[in-house]
């Protein structure tokens, strides 16, 4: 499947020609922040300043990907992954706590204008958009977390390893009610822009972890194996390390994605792709009792 984006004023650096979405060209290009390079802050960001909301997730085995026709190629096959317990971050990264990671010197900028308002103020509650891989791990390790594995995050997607084909369970379709989307050519539900976080309760899973499906993009911490699916992955829930090693798993879909929201899809990008749909969710071990 090829999905399209529809979001104005957004930009990307590097997609791959053949499966990634379709951007509205606005000149503007990516950012990078493979290098660690501090923001021009100044400041230090050894401690973090805020405090995540963590919820416990309880560990279990569960059939990863698709058995049926109805998944993609990149889905299958099914396969039985443990997943220890562990924590995932109740929200997607707002823009304020960003801003919180850069004025600490511990994340990069992000692009600015159009979908890109990480540095004003009246979207600080709004989820971070036009966040590339490496920003998306830079401030999780700067909150205390890491970014989620690709079996951690369809374990939580799926209310702890249900057979859910979405995050409220098997029914009804995806809308408003349940996703922030694009809907009857309005985008974020006429909001314009992704949503603050846990805007649509009803969409919820069971353990309360908000936009899994919609709102903005995840990355998580995976290589993507271009072509193969999963025939080379194994029963452990840690992040995949083999493939070719170009492209990084991300989860969720987003506004503008044309995603199907369900809690098995998944899609890929290079590590320095960013857009105007594009955030992260924080995941971390349990603490040391």
């Amino acid at each position: 499947m090829r999905w399209l984006i529809f979001l104005p004023v957004l930009a990307c650096t590097g997609p791959d020609t053949d499966t990634t979405d379709e951007l509205t060209d606005s000149g503007e290009t990516g950012e990078t922040a493979e290098t660690g390079e501090t923001a021009e802050s100044g400041e230090t960001g050894d401690v973090p300043t805020i405090t995540l909301d963590w919820v416990d997730i309880p560990g279990g085995s569960f059939l990863m990907g698709s058995e049926s026709p109805e998944g993609e190629s990149r889905e299958w096959p099914a396969h039985t992954v443990d997943v220890p317990a562990f924590q995932m971050a109740r929200t997607e990264i707002t823009a304020g706590e960003y801003y919180a990671c850069w004025e600490a010197g511990a994340c990069t900028p992000l692009p600015e204008g159009g979908h890109c308002y990480w540095k004003d103020s009246q979207f600080h509650d709004f989820a971070a958009t036009c966040v590339n891989w490496y920003q998306a791990r830079d401030f999780c390790r700067w909150a205390g977390g890491r970014l989620p594995s690709e079996a951690e995050w369809e374990y939580t997607a799926r209310s702890a390893g249900k057979d859910y084909e979405y995050t409220w369970g098997n029914s009804p379709e995806p809308s408003c009610t349940h996703v922030v989307m694009d809907e009857n050519g309005q985008i974020g539900c006429g909001v314009g822009t992704a949503n603050p976080p846990c805007s649509k309760p009803d969409g919820n899973t069971e353990q309360g972890i908000c936009d899994m499906a919609g709102n903005v993009f995840e990355w998580n911490a995976d290589w993507y194996n271009l072509n193969v699916g999963y025939s080379d992955h194994t029963s452990s829930a840690e992040p995949f390390q083999g493939g070719n090693q170009e492209y990084r798993v991300m989860r969720g879909g987003a506004i503008g994605s044309g995603e199907p929201f369900r809690t098995r899809s998944r899609t890929y990008h290079p590590e320095d792709f960013w857009y105007g749909g594009m955030g992260g969710r924080c995941a971390r071990d349990l603490p040391t009792p």
